[in-house]
């Protein structure tokens, strides 16, 4: 059983995208878009055309649970070692691991950023909005058709939570049965299922340090060792051979030495200010690095990047 189902069956509202049994067709077709950025159309069976030309939505989210719970968000040093021990990568987006089961998008800081209200269908409280928002805005893209939106979301239905994410021994089930046969429960039992996933992902942006010489004030050294399942991890899933960025980071003395010397760069130019900050599509170029939140990547996570970067400047010594 979904979690979605149980909820339904104890009176809970569900929104209009739900539906427990998608389409396999609508599935398959789904999966490709997000991992190709097109598909075949179910009618003429010709090939579309890509939602965007610069991204995938797998350079920006992963489709597979980021952390051991799925209640609110596991902190960003949880979460790398979830994914470092599972051979994902760290990327700026919110899984779409139970997408469908949140209750709103593009939270905290973005819906400032992109000027979403939070009144009438919109990114923050309706996904087929939130998906146009993605694909036009964020992947520098089209907007996809309804048919290509039908077939994401059949995708992420496909992703959606079932009674055994939520860790529930037998006797937690048969204690739910039992609870169930009372009608009285079931209001409080919708509060308690719903307490145990992530309804919303929170997104806070963060700020580049004020004396980049000096870095964050952290508790501490900085840990180069960790920085190092960062660079892997987040760094090379763009800028790596097979990553979105036209900017590759290749193991080379020159590589390390350019990185090293832009941490400390000036202000709006620095490694940090980067990270923080991202970049912004250019008239005549859509690729750009998205910011990563303080969820997504702590402080202390990219401190401890910019020591490893140093210490691998230092051991490969001149780019000359």
């Amino acid at each position: 059983m979904t979690v979605a189902e149980l909820l339904t069956l104890l009176g809970a509202n569900l929104p209009a995208h739900h539906a427990d049994n998608p389409d396999a067709n609508l599935v398959e077709a789904g999966s490709e878009i997000i991992r190709t950025g097109k598909t075949t159309h179910p009618e003429t069976g010709q090939e579309t055309i890509r939602i965007s030309a610069y991204f995938y939505c797998t350079d920006c989210h992963n489709s597979t649970p980021e952390s051991e719970k799925l209640t609110s968000p596991a902190d960003a040093a949880a979460r790398l070692a979830y994914l470092h021990a599972n051979d994902l990568p760290l990327v700026p987006g919110s899984t779409f691991a139970g997408i469908v089961n949140r209750e709103s998008w593009y939270n905290g800081d973005y819906a400032e950023k992109y000027g979403i209200s939070s009144e009438g269908p919109s990114a923050r409280n309706d996904l087929r909005e939130a998906i146009k928002l993605c694909s036009r805005e964020c992947s520098s893209g089209r907007d996809p058709e309804e048919w290509e939106i039908d077939s994401m979301l059949a995708y992420f239905q496909s992703l959606q939570w079932r009674m055994p994410d939520l860790g529930m021994t037998g006797a937690d089930i048969a204690e739910l049965k039992r609870r169930a046969l009372n009608q009285a429960e079931h209001s409080a039992m919708i509060d308690e299922i719903r307490g145990q996933i992530e309804l919303a992902a929170s997104a806070s942006f963060g700020e580049a340090p004020e004396n980049p010489e000096k870095g964050y004030e952290i508790q501490g050294d900085p840990d180069p060792a960790n920085g190092k399942v960062v660079f892997e991890r987040a760094c090379l899933h763009c800028h790596g051979p097979e990553g979105a960025s036209e900017h590759f980071f290749g193991n080379k003395p020159a590589t390390w030495q350019k990185l090293a010397g832009k941490f400390s760069a000036a202000s709006g130019k620095s490694l940090y200010h980067l990270i923080r900050n991202g970049t912004e599509a250019g008239e005549d170029k859509g690729s750009y690095m998205p910011p990563f939140t303080k969820e997504r990547m702590s402080d202390q996570q990219i401190d401890d990047l910019r020591a490893y970067i140093e210490q691998k400047a230092e051991a490969t010594g001149s780019s000359e």
